[in-house]
């Protein structure tokens, strides 16, 4: 679903007709404000397809959604329609996988505002809780380290190295908020911000973002700890 016709070559791509192309152009600019807004301009037509596609189906049970969580398209676009499904389709489930871009090396397309359609982008998945994981404590951890008996079967270890590595994925979203307080203490790209209408009076939604990725990491630390299933944001 690209909003510019270079970022797509869609050979026997399923079904022609059931596939988005905007008809301005042009993109959104790696600017998470713009696909949002395009988002809402072209949602009656993005919703025809989806709504045949699902008429189309035997047995409906939900979506899937692959989006680069770093530009516009793919953060500001994805994010709408993922909050549409969630009213349209309330009882269906929808799994996400999103692309996290590389902090360290930052293309010069992008440029250095991805931190800001990161924050954005995981702000309405985790609000509109498209994604869920099971609770569970770090004596997982310890019994999937333990010694191994030569006469038990330990699949367990598969999981804990699972949870060993959602709870590491904390350092991730830690460097994306080092990288957006330095943008946003000089006020870095905001200018393309500033000319969609949501932005216009002020920013308050970015730094809301910034506290909800916050909240994230500092719930992943919390996982880490014995106290977590009591644990609770303050």
């Amino acid at each position: 679903m690209p909003c510019e016709m270079i970022t797509l070559q869609l050979g026997q791509c399923g079904n022609q007709k059931n596939v988005f192309l905007s008809k301005n152009g042009g993109g959104a600019g790696n600017n998470w404000a713009s696909g949002f807004s395009q988002g809402e301009k072209l949602n009656e037509e993005i919703f025809d397809i989806i709504d045949r596609e699902a008429e189309g189906s035997d047995s409906l049970e939900g979506f899937v959604l692959c989006h680069s969580i770093a530009g516009g398209t793919g953060s500001g676009m994805g994010s709408n329609i993922l909050e549409k499904l969630s009213d349209r389709f309330p009882k269906k489930l929808v799994q996400t996988y999103s692309v996290f871009p590389n902090l360290d090396e930052i293309s010069d397309v992008v440029g250095e505002v991805d931190p800001t359609q990161v924050h954005k982008s995981l702000q309405r998945i985790r609000e509109r809780k498209l994604a869920q994981f099971i609770p569970w404590g770090p004596a997982s951890i310890q019994v999937a380290l333990s010694r191994k008996s030569p006469y038990i079967q330990t699949a367990h270890r598969v999981s804990g190295l699972m949870l060993a590595n959602h709870t590491n994925i904390s350092s991730l979203f830690d460097r994306a908020l080092n990288q957006y307080d330095k943008l946003r203490k000089r006020e870095a790209f905001l200018d393309q911000f500033r000319k969609e209408d949501m932005f216009k009076e002020n920013l308050d939604e970015l730094d809301s973002s910034r506290e909800v990725v916050q909240d994230l990491v500092d719930e992943y630390i919390a996982a880490t700890q014995e106290n977590y299933c009591t644990w609770e944001q303050a």
